[in-house]
């Protein structure tokens, strides 16, 4: 009787494993075919913190407004920008030494990703090899920090600000569970974190990061690695409730995803991959010139990237305001100027103008 519960409860355990399967690889073909579907039904999927990277695919990752991916130079014998001369994470931008060089595999970044949605932050990332701990940070700069070579320099710039974000997340003995702690920039140099010039200071929040340490899984459409499946501990991804930081202000945010060559606050820091989110956007607008017979002109406004914005259109005297729309028909001669914004974000674009010129005949 024992040995054929054994049997069932074998078989159990295999059919939750199987479902578990049959779901994720459900969910994959649903984004797969969304991606191509012309009727654009599909919802985004915010990234589940679970060590799966399934929701990083291109089909649902292309949904999100605010977000930024970067392939990062990888593999044996292939040059990286990557930290050098000691850079630590309390050190002001400009003091960041980076130079192009060969990165270890353990602390070699292939992929990084990151997502802003409703006053949350979510990043993921990888590494080429499973050997040894990892250690990760990840950098979200409220002024467009990045890595500049300035006077022959490789350096960062501009500066920190205040309130500039730091996400520690340390993964040893193979867990799956990393330590995690948030910091953030002290503008004023009164911070509270031991060792770093008072540059840092420690945050009441706490973030989620989970490893990909307990499955082997594809690696997302759209990414590319040095084999089609990650193995264990390759993977990594985590979320930071950035409103709960009073980090409201997301204009001119940059990332950077970056490994570390300890745990310490004061480590070496040693790969990275950068990135802008684009929050803030850019506009053009047409200038038609028709002659009074082939009125009305098409008037359009054109994002500097395609996406969902709000139209905000100055027009000529005598001329009827468009309303919240990228294109419209005019008669009026003059200058047409919009604003863009997106929704749900208070970042508006420079004003981007266009003039119709009317020819009598």
């Amino acid at each position: 009787m024992n040995k054929l519960l054994r049997t069932f409860s074998k078989k159990g355990e295999k059919n939750d494993r199987c479902r578990n399967w049959i779901w994720r690889q459900m969910l994959f073909l649903l984004m797969f075919f969304a991606a191509f579907s012309p009727t654009g039904l599909m919802a985004q999927v915010n990234p589940e913190i679970d060590g799966n990277p399934v929701d990083w695919n291109s089909a649902n990752f292309n949904l999100f407004a605010v977000k930024q991916y970067r392939l990062d130079a990888f593999g044996n014998g292939v040059v990286d920008n990557q930290f050098t001369e000691g850079s630590k994470d309390f050190f002001p931008a400009n003091q960041l030494v980076w130079s192009v060089s060969q990165t270890k595999a353990k602390n070699d970044i292939a992929n990084a990703a990151a997502i802003i949605r409703d006053g949350v932050l979510y990043f993921a990332g990888d590494r080429t090899s499973n050997n040894g701990d990892a250690q990760i940070g990840f950098w979200l700069y409220l002024n467009g920090t990045g890595p500049v070579t300035i006077g022959g320099n490789n350096i960062f710039s501009p500066p920190h600000v205040d309130g500039d974000v730091l996400v520690l997340a340390d993964f040893t003995g193979g867990g799956r569970n990393a330590t995690v702690v948030i910091y953030q920039w002290d503008g004023d140099g009164n911070g509270n974190v031991p060792n770093t010039n008072g540059n840092l200071r420690t945050t009441n929040l706490v973030g989620t990061v989970a490893e990909n340490n307990d499955n082997q899984y594809p690696i997302p459409t759209g990414w590319s690695f040095i084999q089609p499946t990650y193995d264990y501990n390759m993977f990594y991804e985590g979320t930071v409730n950035l409103a709960g930081l009073g980090v409201l202000n997301l204009c001119n945010t940059s990332f950077i995803l970056e490994t570390r060559s300890s745990q310490s606050i004061t480590a070496s820091l040693d790969d990275f991959a950068s990135g802008a989110f684009n929050v803030t956007p850019t506009v053009t607008v047409n200038s038609p010139t028709v002659c009074t017979s082939a009125l009305p002109a098409t008037i359009t406004a054109t994002p500097g990237i395609p996406g969902v914005y709000n139209y905000a259109w100055t027009v000529p005297a005598g001329a009827a305001n468009p309303g919240n729309v990228a294109s419209f028909n005019a008669t009026v001669p003059g200058v047409y100027s919009v604003i863009l914004t997106r929704p749900g974000l208070n970042c508006p674009s420079e004003p981007g103008a266009g003039t119709l010129t009317v020819i009598n005949t």
